[in-house]
């Protein structure tokens, strides 16, 4: 009896044994596997990606703002992560799209080989050589296609790689609209395939003219007098404001223009409420990357730029940045630093799959969402006239003006960049880290 006792302890004994074993083995397995695969992996997914024209990130609700211009918007940014600092590469279409789609920085990068210039539209363009995110996943056998409503595309050749180019602009003031059908029509086509689609919105850009459903959303509500009345002067007036007095001054309500374009913000919202909805219903959600984004900010009357986008402050520059991942965590607020070139390699290692790091200059920020090591990086931007550019962090900000002038910015005591520090200081360039000083010589050199 004692023996055969002795020996069902054993045994136990030799299961438990052979039980920790397994633990063991499945723990480190399971480790060895998680460096493998990067973290937030969803390599059987589609991605998604739309852009708005002008959106400035503090005019969504889920980043302050106090109107409810966002509420889809919003709802997704609970689902997924915001960046609060995600930086465009310029403040226009066709600095910025560009270096989204490529990960390449704009033209005044040295030995930059990615973009040409058009001898006749003196513009900089994609070459056929570089590969873009769209080469990348058409080359996968996604099934891709770009619906934009912009004149850039064609100059600029923003839209490379993907199968289907439908550029809708002039379509009529239903162009929005008509780009949502078509790209819900596309993905409802291919729903059966893995698909990239690309949206991009021409609202809110100027004139600001929302459909008559939104004209009135934010007319004199309780947001109304921010900006007040303000007088531009006739040199300064935007393109879509006439005065036909010579020299002088314009004046306008401001507040009326920006509740327009709030107006403009909550239309395309509702557009992408539509779009979303359709994933839902059709259970896509479940395996579709969404990254919801802008190409550069607007300024209202800040720098004494009046409704226009073409300098190198936050207002131009600061964009919003929602990304969904089925795998992700939700409701995730990131306050460091990431720019437009990182979203291309973020979202190769969303899926999982291999690209040539070294040929891209922005870096994936993937394991910033997943709280792993990741070193906050400089943000590089550059203006109209590829003789401007910026270098920023989450503290500092430098420009250097293609007339020679140097600006510098305390963005923790001064987030509106209303003082120049050069001006009052003069060894004001001494306030930055030795690595900020460095990129300041290698761009200038």
């Amino acid at each position: 009896m004692v023996a055969v006792k002795s020996k069902k302890k054993k045994q136990l004994y030799l299961i438990l044994l052979i039980c920790l074993e397994l633990i063991v083995i499945s723990y480190f397995s399971f480790s060895f596997l998680s460096l493998l695969n990067p973290p937030n992996e969803c390599n059987s997914c589609n991605v998604l990606i739309i852009t708005m024209d002008s959106l400035r990130a503090d005019h969504v609700g889920s980043y302050g703002y106090s109107r409810n211009t966002t509420p889809n918007i919003d709802k997704l940014a609970e689902k997924g992560v915001l960046f609060q600092n995600f930086i465009a590469s310029g403040p226009l279409t066709f600095i910025s799209l560009p270096s989204l789609m490529s990960s390449k920085y704009p033209v005044l990068t040295k030995a930059n080989v990615s973009f040409e210039k058009d001898e006749d539209t003196h513009l900089f363009y994609l070459n056929e050589s570089h590969v873009t995110l769209a080469d990348q996943l058409t080359g996968r056998n996604y099934k891709t296609a770009a619906f934009t409503v912009t004149g850039w595309t064609k100059y600029t050749n923003m839209d490379k790689g993907f199968q289907l180019k439908n550029n809708l602009l002039d379509k009529g003031p239903y162009e929005d609209v008509i780009a949502r059908e078509e790209a819900i029509s596309f993905i409802n086509d291919s729903m059966d395939d893995k698909f990239f689609v690309w949206v991009h919105f021409q609202s809110p850009h100027t004139p600001y003219t929302p459909l008559y459903q939104y004209n009135e959303t934010f007319y004199k509500d309780n947001n109304y007098r921010k900006y007040g009345l303000i007088d531009i002067p006739n040199n300064k007036l935007p393109h879509f404001l006439v005065n036909n007095e010579p020299g002088g001054y314009y004046t306008v309500d401001a507040d009326y223009f920006v509740s327009q374009y709030d107006g403009e913000i909550r239309f395309i919202d509702n557009e992408i409420g539509k779009i979303i909805e359709f994933l839902e219903n059709h259970d896509l959600m479940k395996n579709t990357i969404i990254a919801i984004s802008s190409d550069h900010g607007e300024s209202f009357a800040e720098h004494g730029l009046y409704f226009q986008h073409e300098y190198l402050y936050d207002d131009q520059l600061k964009i919003p940045l929602v990304l969904y991942n089925p795998k992700f965590p939700s409701q995730k607020k990131i306050a460091k630093q990431v720019q437009g070139v990182d979203l291309y390699p973020t979202i190769m290692e969303f899926l999982n799959l291999p690209y040539k790091k070294e040929e891209l200059d922005g870096k994936s920020f993937n394991n910033l969402i997943a709280q792993k090591p990741y070193e906050e990086r400089i943000a590089y931007s550059e203006s109209i006239d590829y003789n401007s550019f910026s270098l920023r962090t989450n503290d500092w900000k430098y420009i250097f003006n293609s007339n020679g002038s140097q600006e510098i910015y305390d963005l923790v005591k001064d987030p509106e960049e209303e003082e120049n520090l050069l001006i009052r200081k003069k060894d004001a360039m001494n306030l930055l880290d030795n690595k900020f000083r460095r990129e300041i010589k290698r761009y200038m050199n």
